[in-house]
């Protein structure tokens, strides 16, 4: 009877520990977290148990996504702490920029090495977007993004507006994109080598810094610049 009486105990407490552990600790990958973590860097999005584990932590302020399958983005959670988003290597759809733009404090976003559709993008929060070494289709959604203050673009094509030449060159060939981007105070066109319109950067009504390379515009874009009230500076 005795035995009986302690096997049952010992059942009970093995699922205590188990409810336990899986309310505080979620294991992503090989890695286990405590779920109120504040930081979690290099994430792969590539399987279900990955997006399920990564759902417990609610608390979550910056994370770090590395690889991911098509919409998976869309499965995630309503991360309400999250300010800062980095992601690699992924292929952004336009689910997937939908969710991301519902991230209610999300003020910090960074793409590297992505392919990112904007369709269904549509946020209030995010003040700073950076764009590396990545292919941008639809970028016109983030025009409509009042808080968004400023954009860095480096090494990366938007459909017809920047294009790479010879695979080595990146050129603006058409700025009129930018145009609707009435909210924008300050864009980055880092490692664009030559920039041959300047049309629709004159329309953004906010804009008060433009940063490209030196050789890469004319001085008499410059100063078109200039008497609209635009400072470009060069890095």
């Amino acid at each position: 009877m005795k035995a009986k009486k302690f096997k049952i105990i010992g059942i009970f407490i093995i699922i205590v520990c188990l409810i336990y552990y899986n309310t505080h600790y979620a294991k992503i990958g090989s890695r286990t977290f405590k779920t109120d973590v504040k930081e979690i860097n290099f994430v792969d999005l590539d399987n279900n148990r990955n997006i399920r584990q990564l759902n417990k932590c609610r608390e979550v302020e910056n994370l770090f996504i590395t690889a991911n399958k098509e919409n998976s983005f869309s499965k995630l959670r309503n991360f309400h702490n999250l300010t800062l988003l980095m992601i690699a290597n992924c292929n952004i759809s336009s689910k997937d920029c939908e969710k991301i733009s519902q991230f209610d404090k999300l003020e910090n976003l960074y793409f590297n090495w992505c392919d990112i559709d904007f369709t269904g993008f549509n946020s209030d929060t995010i003040s700073y977007i950076q764009l590396y070494s990545s292919d941008i289709k639809n970028f016109k959604p983030l025009a409509e993004c009042k808080s968004l203050k400023d954009i860095c673009i480096v090494d990366s094509t938007i459909s017809d507006c920047i294009i790479k030449e010879n695979d080595k060159k990146y050129v603006m060939k058409d700025s009129s994109i930018f145009a609707d981007f009435d909210y924008l105070e300050e864009l980055w066109l880092s490692y664009v080598n030559s920039i041959e319109d300047i049309s629709g950067i004159l329309e953004m009504d906010s804009l008060k810094t433009l940063k490209v390379k030196k050789e890469a515009i004319s001085e008499d874009n410059v100063k078109l610049l200039e008497d609209k009230g635009v400072t470009v500076t060069y890095y």
